[in-house]
């Protein structure tokens, strides 16, 4: 029961890290287009 438990907190927290990994990375992302873009106009 315990290891259960234990298994299910590290598999919500290796998905809240990759989810938090992914936002980073998708608002870089959109910064630098966004940047790209004004520079251009």
């Amino acid at each position: 029961m315990g290891r259960l438990k234990r298994k299910c907190h590290l598999l919500s927290n290796s998905i809240s890290l990759s989810y938090t990994f992914h936002l980073n990375i998708m608002t870089r992302a959109i910064r630098v287009s966004f940047r790209i873009h004004t520079s251009l106009s």
